[in-house]
């Protein structure tokens, strides 16, 4: 009797060991499988068969890797990670190209290659080229190490061996990394004071913008002050962040004139993602009326929708309805164009270019602009 009811719950614990497995070996696929999608997502793959078998290498080399370091003994271990490697990236080759490996490659290392990259750059300004690509080189090998590697800790290890390897090869060039790294921190507290003194500025300027509208929902005027100030923040770091020389001196494809320094720099700003500005307006468009909205645009671009309607009217003289709603609607989408400029110079610029469409509308319609302007500069001066 005794031994049946051994057995019995001997039964009942294997069953129980036996669902507890499955359903955790199922947990753990679920967990690889998303982590493996997620990276896979970053490549713009637009088969979705090949997606799938990406993933599903990405899922059976993260399995592979968790089963060799929790499974075999240490002295078989790199052997049989290093083969597992080798196959990996070969099936790889085998559906996606060497851009989108290299994608992988930095999501099963989340981007520490780039970030450290870029935090010696900015930590050492003074980096020569030779010390950049060796820095690049050591970083590339860690990141193919770091890939085998069981665990987000084991990953950073892995590239802080190869950070303390790169440290010693900057004090045999002469660089003190101890001085050059609290320089660095204290440029950064520097900056992140001058961010958070910006960004009150910003939001003090996005209140003034607000102020006409007279808005009661306070919610409604933190949300709007909130895309306000980003919006303007985001153009500014980009401004700074691209100079005009980034742009090659060179002339105008249409007028055969050399580039100014606002040309090149309108060319370069003109390269802010488009989201930046879809997301300003998106919200202006949830939060105010069509009205409202040409308010706070109009504070951007300081009146000069307004300012140069008028300019226009006085100018051509009997304007019809026609030609007044045509320039009005260029001025308008001038005026949404230019927010997205950091300066005045850059806003006029904007603006300059939809005058001249105007212009072009008005001699396309019988219009001789010189000559009606001509008249009004003759006409003032006789004043």
């Amino acid at each position: 009797m005794k031994n049946t009811k051994l057995i019995s719950c001997f039964i009942a614990l294997t069953i129980s060991l036996s669902v507890f497995s499955q359903d955790y070996s199922a947990e753990y696929t679920r967990v690889l499988t998303e982590r493996s999608a997620k990276i896979v997502s970053t490549l713009g793959i637009d088969n979705q068969k090949i997606a799938d078998r990406v993933t599903n290498i990405l899922v059976e080399q993260y399995r592979n890797i968790g089963y060799i370091h929790d499974s075999l003994p240490a002295d078989v271990r790199q052997q049989k990670l290093y083969a597992l490697h080798a196959e990996f990236i070969g099936k790889l080759t085998a559906e996606i190209s060497q851009d989108q490996i290299e994608k992988i490659k930095d999501g099963m290392t989340y981007g520490v290659l780039k970030v450290t990259y870029d935090s010696y750059c900015d930590m050492i300004p003074s980096l020569k080229d030779d010390e950049k690509r060796q820095l690049i080189a050591w970083l590339a090998e860690a990141r193919e190490l770091a890939m085998d590697a069981p665990s987000s800790n084991k990953k950073h290890e892995v590239f802080g061996k190869y950070k303390g390897r790169f440290n010693n090869y900057l004090s045999q060039r002469g660089y003190d990394s101890t001085k050059e790294r609290q320089n660095w921190e204290e440029r950064q507290k520097n900056s992140k004071q001058e961010k958070a003194k910006s960004l009150n500025d910003f939001e003090r300027k996005a209140t003034e913008m607000l102020q006409p509208l007279n808005l009661t929902d306070q919610a409604k005027q933190q949300r709007l002050v909130k895309a306000i100030s980003e919006h303007l923040q985001t153009v500014r770091d980009w401004h700074n962040a691209h100079p005009h020389s980034v742009v090659p001196e060179g002339i105008n494809p249409r007028t055969g004139d050399a580039l100014s320094k606002v040309d090149r720099q309108i060319i370069v700003d003109a390269t802010l993602p488009k989201d930046v500005h879809q997301k300003l307006m998106t919200t202006l468009r949830n939060e105010l009326s069509e009205e409202q909205i040409e308010v706070i645009l109009d504070k951007y671009t300081i009146g000069k929708v307004d300012f140069t309607m008028k300019a226009y009217r006085e100018i051509i003289k009997k304007m019809t309805k026609e030609e007044e709603t045509t320039i009005l609607n260029y001025l308008k989408q001038a005026r949404e164009q230019a927010i997205d400029y950091k300066n005045m110079d850059e806003i006029s610029a904007i603006f300059k270019i939809y005058k001249t469409k105007i212009e072009l509308y008005l001699y396309q319609n019988g219009r001789n602009w010189k000559k009606i302007y001509k008249e009004y500069v003759d006409s003032n001066k006789k004043k």
